[in-house]
């Protein structure tokens, strides 16, 4: 009770801005799987995007941020091209149409509903220009980079003039961004294929300050490629706060081989978080 008469009430933090992340990540369009083909993954977009539009009328952001984790197309090269040409229901250039298109589509209702945009893409190895499995050319010598590149395009031709685009460096295969450009959500962005498993992903973060790549300085680091939804706490940032892995969930229509071989399969869905200016992330990921 003594102790007790010291404790002060905290003050409640009025928000002030806030931004809903939105993790789209592996779509794999054009890949038939235990889950269906493409109208099963047009059915599972719109049902997504449907709880989206309801999560960003409740939340009210100033701002989203619309992660490409990479992996939106299937691709024919990816590792086993037998395989893939014999699982895919779409040719390389109707997969390239119907990427773009569910992307311009989802990213132009949420820019109906949102003041702010940002449309963030990183390369991946289904994306990736590869010849017999081999990466050819450099780390933007991918197709959901270029996917950005049309959809930046489509959003100048339409004025869409609240929407911005970012992708990686030439070389880099990972970017960083600061979320409300006061240094206090830096979010990065990586597929996830530079570790083999998501175990290792922690450890490749660390790595980075060495070589001062740009997600060396990130509080928060989102990624895909492993297909199910991961939160990890993880050391601190100069805010005193805690830093965060989070692995988004896949959107794609399973992986029959994986599920084959370990026993394990994930639901798909959509990650998705909030982020409050200046105030504490305390790991709070919803899959829709």
């Amino acid at each position: 009770s003594e102790a007790q008469k010291k404790v002060k009430p905290s003050k409640k933090q009025k928000v002030k801005e806030s931004a809903v992340v939105v993790l789209w990540s592996d779509l794999q369009v054009g890949k038939v799987d235990h889950r269906g083909g493409t109208e099963a993954l047009l059915q599972r977009v719109s049902d997504t995007n449907q709880r989206l539009f309801e999560l960003l009328e409740k939340e009210n952001p100033s701002r989203v941020i619309f992660c490409d984790l990479g992996d939106t197309i299937e691709n024919f090269d990816n590792a086993n091209s037998p395989n893939q040409t014999a699982t895919n229901n779409l040719s390389l250039m109707e997969q390239i149409d119907l990427a773009t298109t569910l992307a311009w589509r989802t990213l132009s209702q949420i820019a109906e509903r949102v003041p702010k945009v940002t449309y963030a893409s990183v390369g991946s190895n289904h994306c990736q220009w590869r010849r017999q499995g081999k990466a050819v050319g450099k780390a933007t010598d991918d197709w959901g980079i270029f996917i950005g590149r049309q959809l930046a395009r489509l959003a100048q031709e339409t004025k869409a003039t609240n929407v911005n685009f970012l992708e990686p460096q030439p070389m880099d295969e990972s970017l960083a961004l600061d979320v409300f450009d006061d240094n206090f959500h830096v979010l990065g962005l990586v597929h996830g294929h530079q570790a083999r498993r998501p175990e290792m992903l922690p450890s490749w973060w660390r790595q980075q300050a060495f070589g001062n790549q740009p997600v060396s300085n990130a509080s928060i680091l989102v990624h895909g490629h492993f297909h199910h939804l991961r939160v990890t706490e993880m050391g601190s940032t100069p805010q005193g706060t805690s830093r965060f892995l989070i692995m988004g969930p896949t959107m794609d229509n399973g992986s029959n081989w994986y599920r084959l071989r370990s026993g394990e399969d994930s639901t798909p869905g959509l990650g998705v978080f909030v982020l409050e200016k200046e105030r504490e992330f305390r790991g709070t990921v919803y899959k829709l």
